[in-house]
C-alpha cells in the first residue's frame, strides 16, 4: 500500500509542474528519514562500514527488518541506513536485500569515492540517473564515438552537463565520465537545468530540428488512444474489488490480464519529448493492473488481505494511467498548427 501511495504521489506531483521549470533540490534540505523506508526481504544480511562486501561487518539485519537510507553511494548499489529511533548512521548495506518505494536519486550520495576505478572525482550535483538497460559510455555524444565502457543496469549516477537538446547527458560513473545517450536513461524530471556542455565542439552538436506540429499532435494522441481503454479497464478492475471491500457477493467473471507496454523508440522522444514524463509511470499501472486481474482469476472467497491489495494495484494503475492521459491532453492544448 505504501509503495502504491508514493506512486500516487508521484504522479500528482508530475502534473502539477507541466507548465514550469522543475527546481533542483537543494542539497542543504534535511531528509525526512521515515520517507525513505526499507524493509529487509532476505533472512539476514551484513552492515557494513564502507560501501563494499570487503568492508567490516558492523552489525546485522533480519527479515521484515526496518531501517532508513540516509545516502547512497557513487553507483546507487549500496545504501546508507539508519535504525529507527537511532541519530546515527548503522553503516551500509546492498541495495538488492531490500523492498522500498522511494526514488533513489532524491538521496544524497554520502560516500564519493569507495568503489572508484578512475581518476575523475564524483560530484554530487543534485540531479542522477538510472540506467535502464545497460548503457555504452562514449567519449562523445555520438553513436558513433569511442567506448569507454558499458554500464549495468539500474546503476544510479550523477548527471554532470547535457546537450542542448536533451539527447546525450554526461555522467560520471565510477571516476569514468563520458556520454550515454537519454532514451537508454530513466531522464530525471529536472534535468532541464543541467548545464549545457561548454565544451562541446559545434561539429558534434546535432542541428535543432523543428518537428511539425501534425507528427507531435499524432504521437500524443497515439498514447492517448493506448492509455484510454486500460485506464477505463483499471476502473472496472476497480470497481469489482470495491464492491468485496464491501461485503457483497460478485459473480465470477475473470477479465483478460496480460496488457503490453507503451512501445516508446528514441525518434518518438525525438518528436514528442514529452511521452518520456507521460509514459514514466506507465509500467507501474500495466504490472499493478495486469496483479489485480490475476487475482480474480481464482474466485471464490478472498481474504481481506487479497482484497486491498488487488484493490490498491487497480487504484493505482487507473490513477497513473488518468494522470498520463490528462498530461499528453495539455500537451494538445499546447501544440499549435
Amino acid at each position: 500500500m505504501l509503495r502504491r501511495l508514493f506512486c500516487l504521489l508521484c504522479v500528482i506531483f508530475s502534473i502539477t509542474v507541466i507548465n514550469a521549470q522543475e527546481q533542483v533540490a537543494s542539497q542543504s534540505e534535511e531528509l525526512i528519514p521515515s520517507d525513505f523506508m526499507m524493509r529487509v526481504v532476505v533472512d539476514s544480511l551484513n552492515i557494513r562500514q564502507l560501501p563494499t562486501i570487503d568492508a567490516e561487518r558492523v552489525g546485522s539485519l533480519f527479515e521484515s527488518d526496518i531501517v532508513y537510507a540516509v545516502g547512497r553511494n557513487i553507483d546507487g548499489t549500496w545504501f546508507e541506513v539508519q535504525r529507527p529511533s537511532k541519530d546515527t548512521n548503522a553503516g551500509w548495506v546492498a541495495r538488492d536485500f531490500f523492498s522500498y518505494m522511494f526514488d533513489q536519486t532524491a538521496l544524497p550520495i554520502t560516500d564519493l569515492s569507495t568503489g572508484m576505478i578512475a581518476d575523475a572525482p564524483v560530484i554530487d550535483t543534485g540531479i542522477s540517473t538510472i540506467v535502464l538497460t545497460e548503457a555504452v559510455l562514449r567519449t562523445d555524444p555520438l553513436l558513433t564515438a569511442s567506448e569507454i565502457t558499458t554500464i549495468p543496469a539500474q546503476r544510479t549516477i550523477p548527471v554532470l552537463t547535457r546537450t542542448p537538446d536533451n539527447f546525450w547527458l554526461k555522467v560520471n560513473y565510477l571516476g569514468q565520465v563520458g556520454w550515454v545517450a537519454e532514451f537508454l536513461l530513466n531522464t530525471p524530471a529536472g534535468v532541464g537545468n543541467v548545464p549545457v556542455d561548454e565544451t562541446l565542439e559545434s561539429s558534434l552538436l546535432s542541428p535543432l530540428a523543428i518537428i511539425p506540429p501534425a507528427i507531435q499532435r499524432a504521437q500524443a494522441e497515439r498514447f492517448i488512444a493506448y492509455a484510454t481503454p486500460i485506464r477505463d479497464e483499471a476502473a472496472e478492475v476497480a470497481s469489482f474489488w470495491s464492491q468485496l471491500t464491501e461485503g457483497l457477493t460478485i459473480p465470477c467473471n475473470p477479465r483478460a490480464s496480460g496488457f503490453p507496454l507503451f512501445s516508446l523508440t528514441q525518434q518518438d522522444l525525438f518528436e514528442l519529448p514529452e511521452l518520456r514524463r507521460a509514459n514514466r509511470l506507465v509500467p507501474t499501472a500495466i504490472e499493478d493492473l495486469n496483479a489485480s486481474i490475476e487475482a480474480m482469476q481464482r474466485c471464490g472467497v478472498y481474504t481481506q488481505v487479497e482484497i486491498r491489495t488487488a484493490y490498491a494495484n487497480a487504484i493505482n494503475a487507473n490513477l497513473i494511467l488518468d494522470n498520463s492521459i490528462d498530461l499528453m491532453e495539455l500537451v494538445l492544448e499546447t501544440i499549435v498548427e
